[in-house]
């Protein structure tokens, strides 16, 4: 698993996150770092919008056989209302996909890329 913890600063997280979980993707999975990197745009987007100037976010990548597991935690807790309309990309593009309130405090979204099946498999 690979994690790379960011401050909460707009103008640098959502980049330098996208650009390494899409590195680890486009690794392990050829055609599959696009998709990785616009998730994890969205997901750190999100977290950034609910994190306060001093906090810190931080984002996981887990590569297994079957895909990429992306998760990012950060300090705070959004509304409901605002986390479904938030991820209608990331269901679009993921597999699976989901967020929830952590017992230790914060919020944790997360989603599951899966390349694409071989023809005739």
């Amino acid at each position: 698993m690979y994690v790379l913890k960011i401050p909460g600063l707009p103008s640098t997280t959502a980049l330098r996150a996208r650009q390494n979980v899409r590195d680890i993707a486009e690794d392990r999975f050829p055609g599959l770092g696009d998709t990785a990197a616009r998730v994890t745009a969205e997901l750190v987007s999100h977290a950034l919008h609910y994190t306060p100037r001093a906090g810190e976010i931080s984002v996981s990548v887990d590569v297994s056989d079957c895909g990429v597991r992306i998760e990012v935690h950060d300090p705070g807790v959004p509304q409901s209302t605002c986390a479904a309309r938030d991820f209608a990309l990331v269901s679009q593009l993921a597999a699976t996909a989901g967020a929830q309130r952590l017992a230790e405090g914060g919020h944790m979204s997360w989603a599951e890329i899966r390349p694409a099946p071989l023809e005739g498999a």
